[in-house]
């Protein structure tokens, strides 16, 4: 694959992959996702290293989305959303092959697994609710206190829209989060990373 700056309409450099129909991908943080050997590397398009990898990744079939966060555990499922309400049953008619130019036959470099995140150096935050509308927040905040520490509120932005996320934490371990979270009788998720 040549990958091409589209600012300088340069080449940047070439990266080598098994071409599927899940596989190469654009992921939604911009790296490249590429077949090497039995794992997925996922390749920074600036430098050309692997910045991660799934170990045999290969035998996957992957899919990219955008995820919008997680669901408190404790809330309930709407069962009726998740009925189908049509059937599309219009023939599909499969992509005309590609002409890739010929390559090279010499082997492609193997790339160099990327260093596993040290979540002690992340931590572990306790993520209460995330509201538009900043007094509701700071009001459920002043109402959560565990080991003598009050909830914060930390501002952010989700597609353009201000929120305001009531939260504890960084903890070095999720142990210490979920019993923090546990502690404070609220409903809470946990995740790794700090707001």
């Amino acid at each position: 694959m040549w990958i091409v700056s589209i600012g300088t309409d340069k080449v940047a450099g070439t990266l080598h992959s098994a071409w599927r129909s899940d596989l190469p991908f654009v992921a939604p943080d911009g790296s490249i996702a590429v077949t090497d050997g039995a794992d997925v590397a996922f390749v920074d398009p600036a430098t050309l290293l692997a910045i991660r990898r799934a170990v045999d990744g290969s035998a996957d079939f992957w899919y990219a989305f955008t995820w919008k966060g997680l669901r408190s555990h404790t809330q309930p499922v709407d069962t009726n959303s998740l009925a189908p309400t049509e059937v599309d049953t219009a023939p599909v008619t499969p992509a005309p092959p590609l002409r890739l130019p010929p390559r090279d036959t010499a082997a492609p470099p193997r790339l160099s697994p990327a260093a596993p995140a040290d979540s002690a150096k992340i931590g572990f935050t306790v993520s209460f609710a995330v509201l538009l509308n900043d007094a509701k927040a700071r009001e459920l905040a002043a109402k959560i206190v565990v080991d003598g520490k009050p909830a914060r509120v930390v501002t952010g932005v989700n597609d353009g829209t201000a929120v305001y996320r009531v939260v504890l934490g960084p903890y070095s371990t999720r142990d210490e989060a979920e019993r923090v979270g546990r502690a404070s009788g609220q409903t809470y998720y946990v995740y790794a990373g700090t707001p």
